[in-house]
């Protein structure tokens, strides 16, 4: 009875332990991919919307200025939506100081290119655009790359962390089914032991003496209500044996 309720305890409380860890490993793991798929997708549109902005600037510079402003409006709303998004979700070591950066580097994009659109002449302003402009075009450019590689990396981490934990969820489990096994063999032996086998030589024995009326004579290895049973049959058939 100890033996069956130790193993029933232990089941139940391995299966109470990896639903536990499932749950907080489903929780955690949910968050941390929220996290990083908010952050990747407001780097993508950072990066499609400055790559506008940037085209704005040159649609700009070669005078077609309704057009480019229209582009660079858009745009500039666009990129400081999802750099406040991706500010709100900051969840890496380092993040904070790339966000920050691409945030000075985009206004100082914005800062170099409005005086020269209001020159009256449009010549040498592509020259101008490659020599000034360009640079910090390609530094924001390069940063966001950097922020999106970031939350992908750590999307990958969180993955194979989310192997790992599953694989530790399982452990309980696949210790108590082992455990189980092992206890079964056990308590199948013991009680085949203590238990079958005695009252398959006590059967025996009476089977022998009803038939043949063999002395009922058998060795019970038990100290137990098995030992009983044997005694009280043995009294039994001695005392219906006929006195000589």
């Amino acid at each position: 009875m100890y033996g069956f309720l130790t193993l029933a305890v232990m089941l139940f409380l391995a299966g109470i332990i990896s639903i536990l860890e499932f749950r907080n490993m489903g929780q955690s793991m949910e968050k941390l991919l929220n996290e990083n798929y908010l952050s990747m997708a407001s780097s993508q549109q950072m990066a499609e919307s400055i790559e506008k902005y940037n085209n704005g600037v040159l649609l700009l510079l070669i005078g077609k200025s309704e057009e480019g402003r229209f582009i660079i409006e858009k745009s500039d709303s666009v990129f400081n939506s999802n750099l406040k998004l991706a500010k709100s979700h900051i969840n890496l070591k380092g993040e904070d100081g790339v966000l920050n950066s691409i945030d000075s580097l985009f206004l100082l994009f914005k800062q170099l290119w409005p005086a020269q659109i209001t020159k009256t002449t449009t010549e040498g302003r592509l020259d101008w655009y490659f020599n000034t402009v360009n640079q910090p075009y390609i530094a924001l450019t390069q940063k966001i790359e950097t922020l999106r590689e970031m939350n992908s990396q750590s999307i990958y981490k969180a993955t194979s962390s989310l192997n790992n934990r599953a694989k530790r969820a399982l452990m309980p489990g696949i210790v108590a089914i082992i455990s189980a096994i092992v206890f079964s063999l056990i308590f199948n032996y013991f009680i085949n032991y203590y238990l079958i086998v005695p009252i398959l030589k006590i059967s025996k024995g009476v089977n022998e003496y009803s038939a043949y009326g063999a002395p009922f004579k058998i060795n019970i290895d038990t100290n137990d209500e098995i030992l009983e049973l044997k005694n009280s049959v043995e009294n039994l058939v001695n005392k219906s044996v006929p006195e000589k």
